[in-house]
């Protein structure tokens, strides 16, 4: 793990524009991009700002910096100057964190399966999906993963398989079967391609080069499901059941 610290210098009265366009176009580009935000700062003069991001290592915060998105001339109009070093961790002293995510094999009424390709991920296909948000139900953020990144709106079935990743200090990943039932295909930021494509054991690796991807895809052909649950506590409310099969 390897973490990229930025500093800004704020232009006077900026501070709070800075947050926003922080909030708004920063975190979630970096987020895309495999960063995880381990905190941000501004001191209390409100003349400096300190983000710090955590990435698995130099190549992987590299390649995401390369593909970034936000608008540098917008941020020249907030801040003086800026800039970014790294820092090697000394120890671990708070409790491990693990990220949630989502994918989805949602199929047409013809069987064809919904892929995306995505700008950081070019060399394959893959299922479409993404982080679950704090506090978020995981269907919830797998439908919006959906809207946004294809524009199809989706009706979730059941799980069909769940993979986790050490990487980035630990990524579990949930794979829901579901159909697509509204919308129309449309490329966002985040997606170069999205299509729905007749896949099959025989003609899977051409599209989904990354064997993990394919993994998600195989466990969710095979039609094998298990139950999910969600609900609240105190008091107890069930916010959603899927059977399995």
């Amino acid at each position: 793990m390897i973490y990229r610290r930025e500093t800004y210098r704020i232009r006077p009265g900026m501070a709070d524009q800075l947050t926003r366009y922080f909030e708004e176009c920063l975190l979630p580009d970096r987020l895309r991009h495999g960063a995880t935000l381990v905190g941000r700062w501004v001191s209390e003069s409100q003349d400096e700002a300190v983000a710090i991001w955590a990435y698995a290592d130099r190549e992987e915060c590299e390649q995401a910096e390369a593909t970034l998105r936000h608008d540098p001339r917008e941020l020249d109009r907030l801040v003086t100057d800026r800039r970014a070093d790294f820092l090697q961790p000394t120890g671990q002293y708070a409790p491990p964190r693990h990220i949630l995510a989502v994918s989805g094999y949602i199929t047409d009424p013809d069987g064809r399966v919904l892929l995306v390709r995505t700008a950081w991920r070019s060399d394959t296909w893959e299922l479409p999906g993404g982080q679950v948000e704090e506090g978020e139900e995981p269907v919830a953020a797998l439908v919006r993963e959906i809207r946004e990144e294809t524009g199809i709106e989706a009706e979730i079935h059941a799980l069909a398989g769940v993979s986790y990743s050490t990487s980035r200090g630990g990524v579990c990943n949930l794979v829901f079967r579901g159909a697509a039932v509204g919308g129309s295909l449309a490329t966002s930021a985040e997606t170069l391609e999205v299509a729905f494509i007749s896949l099959s054991e025989a003609n899977l690796a051409k599209f989904v080069t990354r064997p993990h991807f394919r993994a998600r895809v195989l466990d969710a052909m095979a039609g094998r499901t298990v139950p999910y649950e969600a609900y609240r506590l105190r008091p107890y409310a069930l916010i959603r059941r899927t059977p399995g099969a």
